[in-house]
């Protein structure tokens, strides 16, 4: 049987990369299919065979900017070209699952999401973008082309996978499909440590963009005196810094070794945003800290209220204030131990058993 994964960007590694790196355990011998590549990112993925859409081509200079390449996603994706495989696997959150394949070759389609910024995160997408109106008229343009490409594409999968009961609810909303299975993604384990948290301060290892509601975060520990620490970069950062007082601390960019060593020492753990899962939470419960998460999105189907963790009804600094506050004040209450067993129901090897068996069960009913 050969296989091909669709992996849309291959830029950076991140949650989606971890999937993709799961999938290649299942299928060492898949050739794997993006738009674009940083060639450090497949070296250190280990890939043996990629196959990118001529947009690899292009200078850094658009390949840095890809959203003024929205428009033509669509068409490269379509141009793959698989008429020699019998399975693939398109791990999407936008376009990926729009591949075209052959009538009797098997399309599976693991979602992390329907494309979010056509769908719900539309208009929220334009508040942070703050285009001018003649931009603002010409994007969305463009957008209300890209939902009904998506709505089209969203036809072509045999196999629809959500990552969370989250995805699948939007699936069902956006396309009017149910999906077949709901697995969620894979999530590194770290060493069980028996390190004593001699430190207290909240913690929070994110993309820094907007919508991730880290200004919320450091609000609420302004408003507490709680040291801050945040791991992470993005286009946020400046005008996080210039909020922020001398109790917050931006790390930037860290290693895995200093992400487990802050999550095992850190008091609590802080998820203010709305994920389609959240892979950074299951770490932290992993590394036996409790999670104070908004109480909505994949953080509701992770985190157990007042077990690992807090999740808080409204999106305000002031709800999270006091969400924190109560975390840490019952610290004792969330138990090392069970953090940990919590976690570990979301492991690579979960994730590629019930992965396996879906596509194992899926050839059975064609071959039947």
């Amino acid at each position: 049987m050969k296989v091909a994964i669709v992996h849309e960007f291959l830029m950076t590694i991140g949650g989606a990369e971890k999937v993709l790196d799961s999938l290649l355990k299942l299928y060492p011998d898949a050739k794997v299919f993006t738009l674009m590549y940083k060639q450090d990112v497949v070296d250190e993925m280990q890939i043996k065979a990629i196959e990118a859409s001529p947009l690899q081509k292009l200078p850094n200079f658009f390949k840095k900017r890809s959203k003024f390449l929205l428009p033509l996603f669509p068409m490269m994706v379509e141009n793959f070209n698989f008429n020699e495989y019998d399975l693939v696997i398109s791990s999407s959150n936008s376009f990926a699952h729009g591949v075209i394949t052959r009538p009797d070759c098997l399309h599976v389609c693991y979602y992390h999401s329907p494309m979010r910024y056509v769908w719900d995160s539309f208009f929220s997408y334009f508040e942070e973008q703050k285009f001018n109106f003649l931009m603002g008229y010409v994007v969305k343009k463009i957008l209300h082309k890209l939902r009904q490409w998506d709505l089209i594409a969203s036809f072509r999968p045999d196999v629809r996978i959500a990552n969370s009961q989250t995805v699948a609810d939007r699936i069902l909303k956006f396309y009017r499909q149910d999906t077949d299975a709901v697995i969620f993604p894979p999530v590194t384990m770290p060493a069980k440590s028996d390190l004593t948290k001699t430190e207290e301060y909240a913690l929070v290892v994110s993309r820094l963009s907007p919508y991730k509601k880290i200004d919320q975060a450091i609000l609420a520990c302004k408003k507490l005196g709680l040291k801050l620490k945040i791991a992470g970069t993005g286009q946020d950062r400046d005008r996080l810094e210039a909020m922020a007082d001398k109790n917050v601390e931006f790390l930037g960019k860290i290693t895995e070794a200093k992400k487990w060593e802050l999550m095992h020492g850190a008091s609590a753990f802080l998820f203010p945003g709305i994920d389609d899962f959240g892979i950074t939470p299951v770490e932290a419960m992993a590394s036996q800290t409790p999670v104070v998460a908004f109480a909505q999105g994949g953080a509701t189907e992770t985190v157990i209220d007042q077990v690992t963790g807090t999740l808080y009804a409204e999106q305000t600094t002031d709800s999270l204030a006091q969400a924190l506050q109560t975390t840490i004040e019952k610290q004792e209450q969330f138990q090392s131990k069970k953090l940990r067993q919590h976690a570990e129901k979301f492991t690579s090897s979960h994730f590629e058993s019930k992965f396996k068996k879906l596509i194992n069960d899926s050839i059975s009913k064609i071959s039947t």
